[in-house]
C-alpha cells in the first residue's frame, strides 16, 4: 500500500513540472520599461491551458526575468511574422501570465 501511494504521488508531481508547448504566430506583444515581456499567440495557448499551467493567466505568456536573447527572439519573431513554439511552465507576473521557459523560432 505504501509503495502504491508513493507511485501515485510521483506521477502527479511529474505532471506538475511538465513543460507545455504551444505554437503559432505572435498576435500581440507587450513590453514595458522594466524589461517585462509577454505575448499572445494567434491560436492562444491551448496546451498550457489544458495542462493547467497557470489558471489565473490573462492569456499572455511572458517573463519578468528574461535574458536579452529571449527578448530578442520574441521581438524578431513578431517583426518577421515567424511561427514560434513557446514552452511554458507555471505562472509569472504575479499569476497574470504563463511563464515562458523557452522559444523556438521556425
Amino acid at each position: 500500500m505504501k509503495i502504491c501511494v508513493v507511485a501515485i504521488l510521483m506521477a502527479f508531481s511529474l505532471n506538475a513540472f511538465a513543460v507545455s508547448q504551444d505554437s503559432g504566430k505572435i498576435a500581440k506583444l507587450y513590453v514595458d520599461e522594466s524589461g517585462n515581456i509577454a505575448v499572445i499567440l494567434d491560436m492562444g495557448f491551448p496546451n498550457a491551458v489544458q495542462d493547467g499551467q497557470c489558471v489565473t493567466s490573462n492569456g499572455f505568456a511572458g517573463t519578468t526575468t528574461a535574458a536579452v536573447e529571449l527578448k530578442s527572439a520574441l521581438l524578431a519573431a513578431k517583426a518577421s511574422g515567424a511561427i514560434v513554439i513557446i514552452d511554458t511552465l507555471g505562472c509569472d507576473a504575479g499569476g497574470a501570465w504563463l511563464k515562458v521557459k523557452a522559444i523556438y523560432v521556425e
